[in-house]
């Protein structure tokens, strides 16, 4: 018997071939949150591993970046992008409150990028009495930024599930629209949302960004 994963549940229809079609939009969203990484870098859903690779290629440094992702899908995945973790990278599979477990305040920063708007209650999610609260150190961390990100995206997927009527967990001709959609949007359009979200912050969009952190960013 099929059980569906219940942290990936469509998305896995979607496909494998295209986690590396849409650098552009990979290397929007990795800018965003790059200014407040520090040592201790805790990254709560993880995904395939599109942020994780940048990051990792990056000059940042770091004493320790813990790659986590509760899907069963995703952290297989994972695993297999992310070549020969060193002592400082972590992969780990499991949600916030797993995490706890091991991790209580062990981190200086926390982030997530396309994760939050997905949660059903993301107030209690990042709450001060929460899991994601806990794991990282001491008692004056703080929510450093939380922001809609993505904006013309809202009406590329209005473009392609409403108008075009694509589902691409029915239909191979839908997948195949869908990913040259995709590859579209982020070659030509991801760079004018990076000029637009450098400088304006918009109410609504299709995806949600969050930094936590523990004392001053430098």
């Amino acid at each position: 018997m099929h059980v569906e994963d219940a942290y990936a549940k469509g998305m896995a229809a979607s496909g494998d071939e295209h986690f590396d079609l849409t650098p552009e939009l990979d290397l929007f969203q990795y800018r965003m949150i790059k200014p407040y990484v520090r040592t201790d870098v805790l990254e709560v859903g993880a995904g395939p591993g599109r942020i994780a690779r940048l990051l990792m290629q990056d000059n940042l440094i770091y004493d320790k970046y813990v790659i986590s992702e509760p899907s069963d899908h995703f952290f297989g995945q994972l695993c297999r992008r992310i070549e020969a973790p060193s002592s400082k990278i972590t992969l780990t599979q499991g949600d916030t409150s797993d995490l706890v477990k091991q991790y209580a305040r062990a981190f200086d920063t926390i982030f997530s990028v396309h994760v939050l708007e997905h949660v059903e209650d993301d107030r209690a999610f990042l709450g001060d009495k929460s899991m994601v609260r806990r794991l990282v150190q001491g008692l004056d961390c703080k929510l450093e930024t939380i922001y809609y990100t993505n904006f013309l995206a809202i009406f590329a997927s209005l473009t392609a599930f409403k108008i075009l009527r694509l589902d691409y967990q029915k239909s191979e001709v839908s997948k195949g629209r869908f990913v040259f959609l995709e590859k579209v949007y982020s070659r030509y359009f991801i760079p004018i949302i990076d000029l637009m979200e450098r400088n304006i912050r918009f109410p609504v969009a299709l995806n949600l960004t969050f930094m936590i952190s523990h004392g001053d960013i430098s």
